[in-house]
């Protein structure tokens, strides 16, 4: 029903997820790499991880009904718009039956539902991407190895989750920049994602300051006491992003230590299963599928020591070994 080849050529630099050759992983580089290019450069920078509100829920119906014209036959439009206007909602009621009517938001397994969402989202998402780029002084501009066109790494959104850099230009001295284009940026993209219809949570947003200079410690402090007192949600060293622990460039302890608790609950989590008398069969798939997979997960897009990837193969192997001998 829908021209999917065509709808995700149309999607800014900045997608990833559902859809070809942006994958989370690749979200996960840029993120790193955008730290790494700043840190070189000798520039403080709060890395933020924003989180929208049933995003995928909020999308008008109008937008889809649009985006349904823009992507599919006439007649398959025509009826992609009766589904998403007569959709409706029935509870059911001690006394009665109460049916609502949706006002927004598509049918919970619509095949071109993240093509309508990140249709509608994106435009916005683009706009505060120049924006950010323009606050930056574009200095994490680079030029895309694929499309060989100057592109801005500033912003990385995977479906509705949006990661961003705000550079501090001020350095060796004690400054409140940073809270103060935290909050800049925060209000442009409430304004944006309010004409598509959209909203964040601002107090479930992450934020990750990586200070350079003379009174880092003190500006940090003063960071994270201003966003305690905006509700501006949690600031740490490290953030959880796409199911990956970022921190600051060349620090990937934090993730390192999630791999090898992963193992391990991954391993608890079937009990005494791997010493029953289960084909071995069972075994290993289950370990593949629950043990190794949880060690392994974006693995190879964060740059371990030998000595670590040494300590993660030691414990996967030591668990195997218990399962095969049972």
């Amino acid at each position: 029903m829908f021209k999917e080849n065509k709808s995700w050529k149309q999607f800014p630099h900045f997608a990833h997820g559902c859809r070809t050759n942006h994958s989370r992983e690749e979200a996960i580089i840029v993120a790193m790499i955008a730290s790494e290019k700043l840190k070189h450069a000798g520039y403080s920078h709060v890395g933020v991880f924003h989180d929208m509100t049933n995003a995928f829920l909020c999308t008008p119906h109008n937008t889809l009904n649009a985006n349904a014209r823009a992507n599919c036959t006439a007649r398959d439009a025509k009826l992609l718009k009766q589904r998403h206007e007569e959709a409706s909602i029935v509870l059911e009621c001690p006394d009665r039956k109460i049916c609502f009517q949706l006002g927004e938001g598509g049918m919970v397994g619509d095949h071109g539902g993240p093509i309508s969402f990140m249709s509608a989202f994106h435009p916005g998402i683009k706009e505060w991407d120049e924006k950010v780029a323009s606050d930056n002084e574009h200095l994490l501009a680079t030029i895309d190895p694929i499309t060989k066109i100057e592109v801005d790494i500033g912003v990385t959104t995977y479906v509705d989750d949006i990661h961003a850099k705000h550079v501090i230009n001020t350095i060796h001295k004690k400054t409140q920049e940073p809270f103060m284009r935290l909050q800049k940026a925060n209000n442009a993209l409430d304004d944006i994602l309010d004409k598509a219809g959209y909203a964040q949570n601002r107090s479930k947003q992450e934020s990750m300051p990586i200070f350079i200079g003379r009174h880092s410690k003190n500006n940090y402090r003063t960071f994270v006491k201003s966003c305690k007192s905006m509700g501006l949600g949690k600031v740490g060293m490290c953030a959880r992003y796409l199911g990956a622990q970022l921190a600051a460039p060349g620090d990937y302890k934090s993730e390192f230590t999630c791999r090898l608790n992963a193992i391990t609950i991954g391993w608890c989590r079937f009990g005494s299963f791997w010493i029953t008398e289960s084909p071995y069969k069972m075994k290993r798939l289950c370990f593949i599928s629950n043990v190794q997979s949880a060690g392994l997960s974006a693995c190879h897009v964060i740059p371990y020591l030998k000595s670590q990837t040494d300590q993660i193969d030691s414990r996967l192997c030591k668990y195997l070994r218990i399962a095969m001998i049972g």
